[in-house]
């Protein structure tokens, strides 16, 4: 049987859409929709083009399509929204499954990995509410250790500071991740991500009220926070030039202050959560965990685990 998994969606906000086209368990077809769409993050568009590639690849029609899977079981009347769409574009809608965002992140990573038990640490923006989920892979279950919720988010808090610094959020973070080995760890993040060795808070003092848990992230253009975010300089409009004092922000954005080398967020919360020796291996997904936090993620090599991470 095929199966389908999309992700994407109808709102700005929504973007980096895709689709994969699994069969008995093995992965026929995957592509983003930004590649064939030629529109970088492909923002507020669902992937007819990235489906019609599967189905192609595959040799098949939507009809022999068992079902499709979408990362967003708290959008409201997103099933009736997917149904529509694909008999709009394809002229027949297989079953709608709407599922867990974060247990869509820790299912694509986990399954992909040849190892188990492993503690799945998965980082976002938000997704269903969430922002941050540990969870504990074992064979094929996935069960749930910790979840954090809005706007308790390491997304949001990479956000607010790649807008600090007069970046673009949801398209820049790419060049704060350039700009920190220029910096040096000298500013004091402290007042607006606390962290008490197990999890972290993100101070709502500064953060606009469309940053809730009920609301849908803003667009690009609107600015997520408000004051100082208690650092001692000022933020950087995007055409004035960077200071030696914004390399050192974005050298702290993941580093504190005083510490060439130190533990991150996702660090100290992967070596607090893991219960016992029976999870020996540490696996990342989500927003937050991709390549470009990679000056954040590379601490997990100092942390001693009982296995691999």
């Amino acid at each position: 049987m095929y199966f389908l998994g999309i992700s994407g969606g109808v709102m700005i906000g929504n973007q980096d859409g895709g689709a994969a086209l699994m069969k008995d368990g093995k992965l026929i077809a995957a592509v983003e929709e930004e590649r064939l769409l030629g529109d970088k993050h492909a923002s507020g568009n669902l992937p007819r083009r990235a489906i019609a590639y599967c189905l192609q690849e595959a040799g098949i029609t939507i009809q022999d399509v068992e079902s499709v899977s979408f990362p967003g079981k708290t959008y409201r009347d997103f099933d009736a929204i997917l149904k529509d769409y694909f008999e709009f574009h394809f002229g027949h809608a297989p079953k709608i499954e709407l599922v867990d965002h974060h247990t869509a992140h820790a299912a694509a990573t986990y399954f992909a990995w040849d190892r188990d038990p492993a503690l799945i640490l998965t980082m976002d923006f938000s997704g269903d509410r969430v922002c941050t989920m540990a969870s504990v892979g074992e064979g094929n279950e996935i069960r749930d250790v910790l979840r954090m919720g809005k706007p308790n988010s390491l997304g949001v808090y990479y956000s607010v500071l790649t807008q600090y610094l007069g970046f673009m959020k949801d398209s820049d973070e790419y060049k704060v991740m350039g700009l920190s080995p220029y910096g040096k760890p000298t500013v004091d993040m402290s007042g607006l991500l606390a962290t008490d060795g197990e999890t972290y808070s993100l101070n709502p003092e500064y953060l606009k009220s469309h940053v809730s848990p009920d609301l849908p992230a803003p667009s690009k253009q609107e600015r997520l926070y408000m004051g100082d975010l208690g650092l001692p300089g000022k933020a950087r409009l995007s055409s004035e030039p960077l200071s030696d004092y914004h390399r050192d922000v974005a050298r702290c954005v993941t580093c504190a202050p005083g510490t060439p080398l130190p533990p991150s967020r996702g660090t100290r919360m992967a070596g607090a959560i893991l219960p016992s020796a029976l999870e020996r291996s540490w696996i990342g997904a989500g927003g937050h965990s991709k390549p470009r936090r990679f000056g954040e993620n590379s601490n997990l090599l100092e942390v001693r685990f009982d296995g691999e991470c």
